[in-house]
């Protein structure tokens, strides 16, 4: 993020894989923190504590964070929650994200813990055909326009573009960066 403050937006998108135990819960609780805005504070906590994760230390996790714990307790239990992380789980599997992490840029797919160094490369790519295409575009309408609707296509990566909704994500970065990660995880 430091390096493309202005061109680069990352979304979260849960993938609580089924064998992980713990990633179901571990992500409806970072959705009621995101409700009170600390979705990436709640997140850097769970995997900076990934064997940690039973429901008394999500909940010790929120009262660290400065949520308001009673809220946080009652949105855990939000079906509508639950139903979005299934939503963003379904479609993982729509686009054959099948394990974790799983990154788009600009809607190419980089599967697995990558080096930082490939994955930065990947950015660089794609922001200069960014800088290129979308001259005087937002980062939101250049992505949808240009990027998407022009039918890109990638090798070796990936032969399918695909893109995502952000409406309702937490979200790092620029809201309408040229770069759009959006990033299926779990806690696990």
């Amino acid at each position: 993020m430091a390096k493309y403050p202005n061109d680069l937006r990352i979304m979260f998108k849960h993938n609580a894989l089924p064998f992980h135990k713990r990633a179901m819960p571990a992500a409806i609780a970072s959705m009621a923190a995101h409700k009170q805005g600390k979705f990436w504070e709640y997140h850097d906590k769970l995997f900076a504590n990934m064997k940690a994760l039973e429901d008394a230390d999500l909940e010790k996790y929120a009262g660290e964070i400065g949520l308001n714990v009673a809220k946080w307790k009652k949105d855990i239990s939000s079906p509508k929650i639950k139903a979005n992380i299934q939503k963003d789980m379904a479609l993982a599997g729509k686009v054959n994200a099948r394990g974790t992490p799983n990154s788009f840029i600009n809607g190419r797919n980089l599967r697995g813990a990558v080096p930082y160094e490939q994955f930065d490369a990947l950015v660089k790519e794609e922001l200069a055909k960014a800088k290129t295409k979308c001259a005087g575009m937002s980062g939101d309408k250049c992505y949808s326009t240009k990027i998407i609707a022009n039918g890109k296509t990638f090798e070796p990566l990936d032969s399918k573009v695909n893109e995502f909704s952000a409406k309702g994500l937490p979200f790092l970065g620029a809201k309408n960066g040229d770069i759009v990660i959006s990033e299926f995880s779990d806690f696990q």
